[in-house]
């Protein structure tokens, strides 16, 4: 499939931006709310609940970092998680409302960003950037060959990540320019 490379194609439109913020202040949002139910709410299993959360905050934050480096699959995994856990969320923030004011409203909180997070990474430029090809072909040619130039965002992406290396002092220039030719020439 031949495409036109626009920047929206290789950076990350804004929808996804404003929906990977709400996921993390979401996730903000549910340590807070966490830590607020560890203390309020009795509970023997503290110990179990305390590793169940931990468990939960860290898939959380790989999910979230997947779909802000444009992972359609942790895209799809986390809206079939909110579809699951969105009713069971609000019964049980119906149920406590009236025992946990505080907690509820926090949840409620999250389910709404949640929402909204899943609206704006469902958008049509958030799905076109979630669901294009690896590997795009453009309409110019190479010079010597007449073959299509192929544009790969994977190699962009990794050669953006060294650059931020070099510019973070991390490797020498050296060290880029050898990278950055084993990448190009790969």
């Amino acid at each position: 499939m031949e495409m036109k490379v626009t920047p929206n194609q290789v950076t990350r439109p804004a929808e996804v931006s404003k929906g990977v913020k709400l996921l993390y202040r979401m996730l903000g949002l549910g340590v807070i709310n966490s830590i607020i139910t560890m203390f309020t709410i009795p509970n023997s299993e503290l110990g179990f609940t305390l590793t169940i959360l931990i468990f939960v905050f860290l898939a959380m934050i790989y999910i979230i970092q997947k779909i802000g480096s444009r992972s359609n699959g942790a895209r799809i995994t986390f809206l079939v998680l909110t579809m699951i856990g969105t009713p069971f969320s609000l019964m049980t923030l119906i149920q406590n409302f009236e025992y946990y004011p505080v907690t509820s409203l926090i949840t409620l909180i999250i389910s709404i960003f949640q929402i909204v997070a899943l609206v704006y990474l469902f958008q049509k430029p958030s799905s076109e950037w979630f669901t294009q090809g690896r590997v795009i072909s453009t309409t110019s040619t190479h010079a010597n060959s007449g073959q299509p130039n192929t544009f790969d965002s994977g190699k962009y992406e990794s050669l953006s990540k060294l650059k931020q290396a070099l510019d973070e002092g991390l490797i020498t220039d050296d060290e880029f320019k050898s990278e950055k030719v084993k990448l190009l020439n790969n």
